[in-house]
Formats: structure tokens, C-alpha cells, sequence
């Protein structure tokens, strides 16, 4: 599954990610990089997912799934401002 980013948290390495359903939010493993409007895929709606593949950027990300939102401003709240 693609999607792609909406928000980015480099101080708490959190992003999230426009899905089908929602939003997933994930937490970087590693220190890597992504941007709002990145095309990433991968198992975006999956507890198990640990890894994503940044088309944006040709690379690979190692990721931990924080949490699932339905809605844009969830999602905003949870990595913006960490609520």
C-alpha cells in the first residue's frame, strides 16, 4: 500500500501517513528523513510494520507504528503538538 506524508515531528521522530482508512502515525528506528508529500509504502495499516520504502527519496526506513487516526487533525495533534 502507498501513501503519503502529512506531518513531520523531527524532534520526537514522528510522522504520519494518509492511508485508505485514516492515518498511520509511525516513530523512526533509525534517524531518517522524510518530508510532507513523500511517497512511502509498505504495510501502512499493519501493528507489524517495520519497514517502509521512502519513492520519494529511493530509500528505506526503519519504523516503529505508533498509533492509527481517522482524522487529519488527529493526526496533526499527535505529532505536531505530541497529544
Amino acid at each position: 500500500m502507498e501513501g503519503v506524508v502529512k506531518f513531520v515531528n523531527e524532534e520526537m521522530y514522528l510522522f504520519a501517513v494518509e492511508t485508505d482508512n485514516g492515518f498511520t502515525v509511525f516513530e523512526f528506528m533509525d534517524t531518517d528523513y522524510v518530508e510532507p508529500g513523500d511517497v512511502v509504502s509498505g504495510a501502512l495499516e499493519s501493528n507489524m510494520c517495520s519497514k517502509l520504502f521512502n519513492h520519494s527519496r529511493d530509500e528505506r526506513l526503519k519504523v516503529y507504528v505508533r498509533d492509527f487516526v481517522s482524522t487529519l487533525e488527529d493526526a496533526e495533534a499527535l505529532v505536531v503538538y505530541g497529544d
